[in-house]
This record gives structure tokens, C-alpha cells and sequence, in this order.
């Protein structure tokens, strides 16, 4: 399963392995993972940093189709110390289409 989604989602770790925090860093629309080209390099210099893309842009392999839930229980499975909840939304932006919802998850996650 972890081979195929690396290969689905063209997933790159880099940085300071276990150094410090790892950031995982999602796109939007149209955009792939060079979208944060820019801005990722202060955050490898101390910590480890996960790209990906999303089905569709990038290099992402053309077979596979989006599985939002998967890929959150990958990532959660590789990030030590990462908590995972479902958020009952639609769309990429779950604070628009959701905030109730996003509101109540970040906050059970801030204060645990």
C-alpha cells in the first residue's frame, strides 16, 4: 500500500530526518507540490517535510484516482505523534465548507 501511494501521490520526504516537527505540505487546485518551492526551505533546515501531490497534477501517476481518506491514514501512520480525525466536509477547504466542524476538530486537537 505505501509503495503504491508514493508512487500515486509522487510522495518526497526531505529534510532533517527526526530532527525536529515534521510539516506536510498539500496543494491546492491546480498546483502541484513546486507550488512550495519558495517557501520549504527554512522549514528542512530543522525539520522533515513531506510533498505530495494531488491525483491529477504533478507527476502523479494517471491509473490512480483520489482516496483522501487512504492518504490521510498513510500520512498519519509515518507522522510520529499525529492524531487523526474526520472532518465532515466537502470539497479542499473544509474551514469554508465546514467551519463548524474544522473548528471543533482543531480545537479537540489543540487542547489533547
Amino acid at each position: 500500500m505505501s509503495r503504491t501511494i508514493n508512487i500515486r501521490n509522487n510522495v518526497q520526504v526531505e529534510g532533517k530526518s527526526g530532527l525536529g516537527s515534521t510539516f506536510v505540505f498539500g496543494h491546492g487546485f491546480g498546483n502541484d507540490q513546486t507550488a512550495w518551492d519558495a517557501v520549504k526551505m527554512p522549514f528542512g533546515q530543522r525539520n522533515d517535510m513531506v510533498l505530495y501531490d494531488n491525483i491529477g497534477v504533478g507527476t502523479t501517476h494517471p491509473v490512480f484516482y483520489a482516496v483522501p481518506e487512504e492518504v490521510a491514514y498513510y500520512l498519519n501512520s509515518r507522522i510520529k505523534g499525529s492524531s487523526f480525525r474526520i472532518v465532515d466536509a466537502e470539497g479542499h477547504f473544509p474551514h469554508i465548507s465546514a467551519p463548524d466542524s474544522t473548528i471543533k476538530e482543531v480545537t479537540v486537537f489543540m487542547n489533547s
